[in-house]
């Protein structure tokens, strides 16, 4: 009954820390059950909102428990929340061991916004973790971040992960800058000696599309003699876009 849970969101907060306490191990007894019910998590975290806006500082204790999952819970929640200090109070947990944690964080700063997200998903396009480097490449092109042009270069050079690859690409086509259009040309191609997978070249046909150079048209427009139907498809649809 979501009207009667709405009630007691608000009736318990004032009873102080025991029921702080409560809702903490609720909440971690819920993230280890595979088959909780989302709902039941939803109002555990309405009622850590309502206890932090009556000053409990239950979600400064989120933030700093042990348990990744709680944690987790408390990026989620800081976001949601979309505080002042928002960016401040996540920033600690992009060093945090656990890269699930780290990536939470990140994508939670690409809904946030702002030059301080960028400058912090930039310095993570090297995080030791494929999945948090994905993220990184998704939020600094999401953002526009204009400065991370040259380190999303530099990951395509020497990145092996596909998911990352496609990630940063799709980003370079946000970005829109001419400058990509070599990279992205030579991930476009295909020889006998050097087969990029199909998805990959047509992520970098996509982005060469987004930025639409010269260059990047002619491309394209090569590209309808692609041995690769996928590819020929992909070309097809960019020009036929650009013509509407």
């Amino acid at each position: 009954d979501e009207g009667r849970r709405a009630e007691l969101v608000e009736a318990l907060p004032p009873l102080g820390e025991e029921v702080e306490v409560a809702v903490l191990e609720a909440l971690r007894a819920e993230a280890l059950d595979r088959g909780a019910d989302r709902a039941v998590r939803r109002a555990y975290l309405a009622m850590v909102s309502a206890m932090a806006d009556r000053g409990s500082d239950i979600l400064d204790r989120m933030l700093e428990d042990p348990d990744w999952r709680v944690l987790r819970n408390g990026i989620h929640l800081v976001g949601e929340r979309g505080e002042e200090d928002a960016v401040g109070r996540l920033r600690p947990a992009l060093a945090h061991d656990d890269p699930r944690v780290r990536k939470e964080v990140l994508v939670t700063l690409a809904k946030l916004g702002g030059d301080e997200v960028g400058v912090l998903a930039k310095v993570h396009l090297e995080d030791p973790d494929p999945a948090v480097r994905a993220q990184a490449a998704r939020t600094v092109g999401v953002l526009h971040v204009e400065l991370a042009l040259r380190p999303l270069l530099s990951l395509l050079e020497r990145e092996e992960e596909q998911d990352v690859v496609l990630e940063a690409i799709r980003s370079l086509g946000l970005l829109g800058d001419a400058a990509a259009v070599p990279a992205l040309e030579r991930l476009a191609s295909s020889s006998l000696f050097a087969r990029t997978p199909q998805q990959v070249r047509v992520a970098a046909f996509r982005a060469l599309g987004a930025i639409g150079s010269p260059r990047a048209r002619d491309l394209i427009q090569e590209a309808l003699d692609d041995k690769d139907p996928e590819v020929r498809r992909t070309a097809e649809t960019l020009l036929q876009s650009r013509e509407e």
